[in-house]
C-alpha cells in the first residue's frame, strides 16, 4: 500500500510541496533556523532511509556503486574543470557573486580550511545523496524519462537555495544543478556529482572567506 503511494504523480506533488514549502514557512517564522540547515539535511536522511525501506530502493540505486570508481572520478573532473574555467574569472571580476552572508556569519571564528573541509566532506556528500542519489531513485518510481529526472531535480535543487540571502545563488544553481544531475545520470555513481560539487563549491566558498 505504502509503496503504491510513491508511484503516484499526485503523491509526488504533495510530498514535494510539503517537504520544500514547510521549511520556508518555518524560516519565515524563525529566520535563525537557516544556520541549522546542515543538521536538518542530515535529519532528512532518516526520511530517505524510511522511503528506501518501504519502496525497496537499494544502496546501489542511489549511486553507491564501486564498480566504476575510476570512470566516476574522471567524469567528475571532466565536468568540474570547464565549470571552474568559467566560474573563476567571474569570481575575480565580481566576488560578490559567491557572497553568502549565512556562511560568513557561521564561519566567523573558523579558518577557511576548516570550513572547506566541513563543506566538502559533510555538506556536499549529504546534499548529493539527497538531491541526486535519493531524488533520482524516488522520481524513477513515477517516471523514468531522463528529461523529467533532470528538470524536476534541478528545479528543486535551485529552489531550496532561495532560502539563502544571496538570491543570485539560486539562479546559478539552475545550470549547476542540471550539470550535477546530468553527470550523475551518466555514471550512475554518486561520487561523480560529489567531486564536481566539492571542487566548484569549494572554490566559491574559499573565494568568499579568503
Amino acid at each position: 500500500m505504502i509503496k503504491k503511494l510513491f508511484h503516484s504523480k499526485w503523491f509526488l506533488v504533495m510530498e514535494t510541496v510539503y517537504l520544500f514549502s514547510f521549511p520556508f514557512i518555518l524560516l519565515a517564522i524563525w529566520p535563525d533556523l537557516i544556520h541549522f540547515r546542515l543538521p536538518i539535511m542530515i535529519f532528512g536522511l532518516v526520511y530517505v532511509a524510511l522511503v528506501m525501506h518501504f519502496c525497496q530502493i537499494t544502496i546501489k540505486e542511489i549511486g553507491f556503486n564501486s564498480n566504476n570508481l575510476k570512470s566516476a572520478m574522471l567524469t567528475g573532473l571532466k565536468y568540474a574543470i570547464p565549470t571552474l574555467a568559467l566560474l573563476v574569472p567571474l569570481l575575480i571580476i565580481r566576488p560578490s557573486l559567491a557572497m553568502i552572508n549565512e556562511v560568513r556569519v557561521e564561519s566567523f571564528n573558523w579558518s577557511p580550511w576548516m570550513v572547506l573541509a566541513l563543506y566538502c566532506l559533510i555538506s556536499v556528500p549529504v546534499q548529493e545523496v539527497l538531491f541526486r542519489g535519493y531524488m533520482m531513485a524516488r522520481l524513477r518510481l513515477v517516471n523514468e524519462s531522463e528529461i523529467f529526472l533532470l528538470v524536476y531535480s534541478t528545479v528543486i535543487f535551485a529552489m531550496i537555495h532561495l532560502s539563502l540571502d544571496n538570491k543570485l545563488i539560486a539562479l546559478f544553481y539552475l545550470p549547476f544543478g542540471w550539470l550535477l544531475a546530468k553527470s550523475y545520470l551518466k555514471t550512475k555513481n554518486i561520487l561523480t556529482p560529489i567531486i564536481i560539487h566539492a571542487l566548484v563549491g569549494g572554490v566559491a566558498i574559499y573565494s568568499m572567506l579568503a
